[in-house]
Parts: C-alpha cells; sequence; structure tokens
C-alpha cells in the first residue's frame, strides 16, 4: 500500500517538479519547493496527498452546478459554495455567497447598514454626477441612476467551470436613455485539488453618444473631501465573521484584526497601491483579489474599512475618469478563492502566473 502512495506522489513530483507544493494536515503547512523528495515526506503527507489524489477522481460528485433563470450557483457536499445573482429586476448582479470549501463564508448581505453592498459586486459611484451606488433603503430602488442588465448568457462546462457574458447599461433615471454601455465576462473555473478556485472578471465600459465622467466622493485634502471618500468600482462586502483576520496587500503592507474591539490601523493598507489585496480568516480560508497591469491607474489604490468589513481596489481613488465618445475602458481582475491560509510568497506567485498566462 505504502508503495503505491509512494508512486502516486513520484507520478505528481515528476510533473510538478519546478513548481511549489504545499502539503496541508491538521492545520499546518509544510512546503516544499522546487523538485519533491519523496524520501523526505512523512506519512502524515503522504496520507494528505493521497487523499488529494483520490478526491480528484472520486469526489467530483461532490460539486453540482445549479442553473435558475435568475441565478447560477455551485454546491459541495449538499452547500453553496458560490451564488451569482443576476435578476434583471434587482439591476447589479452579485455573489453571495463566496464561500472557500472548508467552510469559511466570506460575504455578507448587511441587515444594519449599507444594504446597497452585496457581496462581491461591481457599481460606479457616479457618471455625470448622478448616484449609481445608494437605493433607497432596503427597497432595491437607486437613489438616482439605474444600472441595467439587459442579458445574461451562460455556458457550464463538462468540469464545471463556468462562464457567463453579460450586457449592462447605465441611465441616470428609470425611464431615460443610457449614457454608457458594459460587456461582462465572469469566468468561475471548476475547484482545484486543494480546494481553491478563481473567478476571472472582466468588464469594458463604453459612451453613448456624449463624453462621460466616472467619478466618487473626494477624499481627505480635495475639494469638500471626506474621510470616506474615493470608492469606487469592484468591491467586496465581508460579514461579521471576518472581523477575526488579517489583511496583507502585495507592498507586505499588513493589517490584523482581533474583534469588533480592537479593528487595527487601517491608515496601513488603506488608500495604499498595491497589485493584489488578501484577506485571510484566522483559522480559517482567504480571499485574493488580484489588480491586472493593464487596469487604469495600475497598481490600484485600495478602499479598505476593517469596520463592515469591506474592501475594493478602488480605481479612481484620487480623482474622476473621462470617457470620450468611441473610447472604451477595460478592466480585469481576478479572485481566488480558497479554504487555506495563504501568505504573501503565495500570492505573489499567483498573481505573477495569472499575469503571464
Amino acid at each position: 500500500m505504502l508503495t503505491s502512495i509512494r508512486n502516486w506522489i513520484t507520478m505528481l513530483a515528476l510533473s510538478r517538479r519546478q513548481q511549489a507544493i504545499n502539503c496541508f494536515f491538521l492545520g499546518t503547512r509544510w512546503p516544499v519547493r522546487g523538485r519533491l523528495n519523496i524520501q523526505n515526506l512523512n506519512f502524515s503527507c503522504y496520507l494528505l496527498l493521497t487523499v488529494v489524489l483520490t478526491c480528484n477522481i472520486g469526489c467530483a460528485d461532490k460539486f453540482e452546478v445549479i442553473e435558475s433563470e435568475h441565478s447560477t450557483s455551485m454546491k459541495f457536499d449538499g452547500k453553496v459554495l458560490w451564488a451569482l445573482q443576476h435578476n434583471p429586476a434587482k439591476g447589479k448582479p452579485y455573489f453571495h455567497p463566496l464561500a472557500a470549501t472548508d467552510g469559511t463564508v466570506f460575504t455578507d448581505l448587511p441587515k444594519t447598514d449599507h444594504p446597497w453592498h452585496r457581496g462581491l459586486w461591481f457599481s460606479w459611484k457616479t457618471i455625470n454626477g448622478v448616484n449609481y451606488w445608494e437605493e433607497k433603503g432596503y427597497t432595491g430602488v437607486p437613489v438616482e441612476g439605474y444600472t441595467r442588465l439587459l442579458s445574461t448568457k451562460r455556458k457550464v462546462s463538462s468540469d464545471l467551470s463556468v462562464e457567463l457574458i453579460q450586457t449592462l447599461e447605465y441611465a441616470p433615471s428609470i425611464d431615460s436613455e443610457a449614457v454608457l454601455k458594459e460587456t461582462r465576462i465572469v469566468s468561475i473555473s471548476a475547484p482545484a485539488n486543494e480546494g481553491s478556485y478563481t473567478i476571472d472578471w472582466s468588464g469594458e465600459y463604453t459612451p453613448l453618444g456624449h463624453d462621460i465622467a466616472l467619478d466618487r466622493t473626494p477624499i481627505n485634502g480635495q475639494l469638500r473631501g471626506k474621510a470616506y471618500g474615493g470608492y469606487a468600482g469592484l468591491s467586496v462586502r465581508l460579514n461579521k465573521e471576518m472581523l477575526k483576520g488579517a489583511f496583507l496587500n502585495s507592498e507586505g503592507n499588513e493589517l490584523m484584526i482581533i474583534n469588533e474591539d480592537n479593528l487595527g490601523n487601517q491608515n496601513g493598507l488603506h488608500g495604499r497601491s498595491a497589485s493584489w489585496m488578501l484577506f485571510q480568516k484566522t483559522e480559517g480560508g482567504s480571499l485574493l483579489i488580484m489588480d491586472f497591469p493593464s487596469n487604469l491607474n495600475h497598481p490600484v489604490k485600495w478602499y479598505v474599512d476593517t469596520e463592515m468589513p469591506y474592501f475594493s481596489p478602488a480605481i479612481i481613488f484620487e480623482g474622476p475618469k473621462v470617457l470620450e465618445v468611441g473610447e472604451s475602458l477595460k478592466l480585469t481582475y481576478r479572485i481566488l478563492v480558497s479554504p487555506h491560509n495563504l501568505d504573501k510568497d503565495l500570492a505573489d506567485e499567483t498573481w505573477k502566473r495569472w499575469v503571464t498566462e
């Protein structure tokens, strides 16, 4: 039996000898970099790798993609792993829940504040001075501007990866013509052997008929600036269980959240430029958001609020962006959802692999 296990691991090592292989067992990680030395692996690691290899063949039936008219989701072992809500009547599409295979649920639909925060979602703050961010209380009705979801085309592949192509438009009132159109592509990978999966999120924005100005609440130090200014774009609202964890960015800046009474100094990360931002839940999974080098204002400045908690690659943090007629803006992100506590080295490697694909 042990010889068979060694043979399986040897095959894995030969095919991936130049990759960093992380072995997780009872919450402990042993990094093995470069060529994998079979003789140095302990028996615990043998057992774990055997389970991983077996699961690649025998556990596929634990994952299931659910397709309905207004949502697409994946279940793992009977529980919802992720769900993308795309009901045209509700405007902005969003992911909730967004969870790791270890059971960590990251996202929230807040009940006591900011009801327009919906899990993982995208929203402009203002377009030509019209507010597209806030809604009227818990009604779901926009304060001013309307984000309209016009169509969703869905493809589910045999490996359970999912791609959705969506058409959206932005109009300053319920019955007015749109001023901006968007083509959005959201691709969710099949979970890897060790349980992680990725969401590739891209949007292309094109003005309709007139130039447009994408703007946000000004930040401190600017005219009519606010301490809470700067937000717009792709965002994630974490739930209160995430008040015990840590934020880490590509520049090595770290921020610990101990509990609701010790929220850390968010100035260490808020408004800082970085290629990626990682959230690690204490004794749980990780959520990594990565900014593509061709994106506007890369490396982007990040909006971080530890009290909610909330974070976002805030592409117009420092100032507005004007799009002229005939011009388009394309934004590309990757989100990695992992059941493990990632570190800076692994996050860096993940970002570098993605941008060189």
